[in-house]
């Protein structure tokens, strides 16, 4: 009895930290009633506890006397990819990230809710927003990609992208610094590139949206290296 308690415990506990990874339970946010979710997992309330009490151990929850549970902070890995040390480290993190990143895109494609639609939007309308700049807009678009990854459902792409975030930054910005163009021109055709991969993305065309995605990170690749993907 105890292992079948335990087994369903897991289930639950990985329920719930799935939400917390993808901020479909976003940070701060009231957690449903005990009675709520052991009807809505289907387990029994000390089951249910075992679950609420291993997320409260990793600081992911926190009980507030009289007002329930609450997302206590958003769940991250303790993934590291250490600094980009050269050029050379630049170019591969770019070539890791189209692999990932096309991917999250397709299956943000599939899996995306109307939530998490709306959250992406969100964040293509503030990085349209962004002041025009080398040094401007950095987590607004940051935040998009992050915001397709979220959308996949799955918190391995969250946790990646999570992780990659200096990274990414470092690699958006020297992007732009050694762009040709104008910093208009060049928000310009990043804004339109990220409108084109929202598009996409909220038509859930798995098959566009990888593309729209892979074509927008090797245009950042050729204006880095100065070269197509088959040299």
């Amino acid at each position: 009895m105890t292992t079948h308690r335990g087994s369903l415990s897991d289930t639950v506990y990985e329920a719930l930290h799935e939400l917390i990874t993808t901020g479909a339970l976003a940070e701060n946010s009231r957690l449903p009633s005990e009675n709520e979710l052991a009807l809505e997992y289907k387990v029994s309330r000390p089951v249910l506890r075992q679950a609420l009490s291993r997320l409260r151990d990793e600081g992911l929850v926190e009980s507030r006397q009289g007002s329930g549970s609450f997302v206590s902070r958003r769940a991250t890995g303790s993934i590291s990819f250490g600094p980009l040390k050269n050029i050379q480290d630049v170019r591969k993190c770019m070539d890791f990230r189209r692999g990932i990143e096309c991917e999250a895109a397709a299956q943000a494609a599939i899996h995306g809710t109307e939530s998490s639609f709306a959250e992406l939007h969100r964040t293509l309308q503030n990085l349209k927003g962004a002041k025009v700049g080398i040094q401007e807009g950095l987590e607004e678009d940051f935040a998009f990609h992050l915001a397709i990854a979220q959308a996949t459902g799955n918190r391995f792409f969250v946790i990646t992208i999570e992780a990659l975030k200096p990274q990414i930054l470092f690699s958006i910005n020297l992007i732009r610094s050694l762009s040709a163009m104008s910093a208009a021109r060049h928000r310009a055709d990043s804004v339109q590139e990220h409108v084109q991969i929202y598009e996409a993305i909220a038509a859930r065309d798995p098959e566009k949206a990888r593309n729209t995605m892979s074509v927008a990170l090797q245009k950042g690749i050729e204006r880095v290296f100065g070269v197509s993907d088959e040299d």
